[in-house]
């Protein structure tokens, strides 16, 4: 299964919580450190799994760089919810971007949300998207070394048990 994880801090978290899941063998792993890079690969490829992170940077394509000065200066803080407006890119009204290559049986089902924010802080905009059953982890340093791959098995058990 071909799984997209999103998550600014990736590379500080990499050899802990990536490890896990190379070791295990059953999920091929891309890493995106930004909505930039996401936005590339959800362009360029079709995932099985894609685990998001709420607050990640833009990167450098200059949409994702304005869409963040502008929720900052919205929200008058220096973190913004792009992975939030990633998710609403996908799950909007108007269905995902036309040149996001999406799988076919692409619902909730699909994503996890494994953020340092409490599920509570996400409900209502989760909800606005139709997203209020998508599948949570909240990331702490006490989290164990394996639970990316744990979050990842119970997305892909989530999604087999919905088709």
């Amino acid at each position: 299964m071909k799984v997209l994880w999103i998550e600014d801090n990736a590379e500080n978290d990499l050899y802990e919580l990536t490890s896990p899941v190379y070791v295990d063998g059953r999920f091929k792993l891309d890493i995106a450190a930004s909505a930039s890079e996401a936005y590339f690969y959800l362009n360029s490829r079709i995932y099985d799994i894609v685990i998001i992170d709420i607050r990640i940077p833009p990167g450098r394509d200059e949409v994702w760089v304005k869409l963040h000065q502008q929720l900052q200066f919205k929200n008058g803080s220096d973190s913004s919810r792009l992975g939030l407006e990633l998710l609403k890119s996908i799950f909007s009204d108007l269905g995902p971007q036309p040149n996001l290559k999406i799988h076919q049986n692409s619902g909730a089902h699909r994503y996890g949300v494994f953020t340092v924010e409490q599920r509570e802080e996400l409900e209502a905009d989760l909800a606005k998207l139709n997203l209020a059953k998508v599948k949570y982890r909240r990331k702490n340093a006490m989290m164990p070394h394996t639970a990316l791959l744990d979050f990842i098995r119970e997305v892909a058990k989530n999604g087999q048990s919905s088709h």
